[in-house]
């Protein structure tokens, strides 16, 4: 798959983290280390101009990190609070997402949240974003029509 919808949703990863929880987000390649598993994840389906799921991975430790940096206090690692903010930090990306494409009409479905590889056992691009919290895996999955980007990364 080309980098049409990766490349953007990196960006705004990229700012949401920035902006959200005052960190640099990196990325690297999937091949450099193992990937530890993805215990948190939430998967935000696109309709209309463009087809598609946008799906975030987080092994448990990680996510709570980003949780607990996020909402500024202690979150235990069963709580629901966990797969419920990482559903939020996916909304905030698909949004920013929107944001930087040309496309004139796309419905944004609510996030999924489970566990399990959503998109690393398909055909899917995807990245491993890091920063100070941890890794965690990004993709993205486009069914439909390729749609051009504004984003300047």
């Amino acid at each position: 798959m080309d980098r049409v919808l990766i490349d953007p949703l990196v960006a705004s990863a990229q700012r949401v983290i920035a902006t959200m929880l005052q960190m640099t987000l990196e990325t690297r390649d999937e091949t450099e280390l193992p990937l530890a598993p993805a215990e948190v994840c939430a998967t935000v389906h696109l309709r209309g101009d463009l087809v598609g799921e946008v799906v975030l991975e987080f092994p448990r430790t990680t996510a709570v990190r980003y949780v607990e940096r996020l909402t500024g206090r202690s979150v235990e690692p069963g709580s629901p609070m966990v797969a419920d903010a990482v559903g939020e930090l996916a909304n905030m990306i698909v949004s920013g997402l929107r944001s930087m494409m040309d496309i004139r009409r796309v419905e944004v479905g609510f996030p999924v949240l489970g566990s399990g590889a959503g998109v690393r056992d398909r055909d899917a691009a995807r990245v491993v974003c890091t920063s100070a919290c941890g890794d965690f895996v990004l993709g993205a999955v486009l069914h439909g029509a390729t749609v051009g980007s504004r984003a300047a990364s």
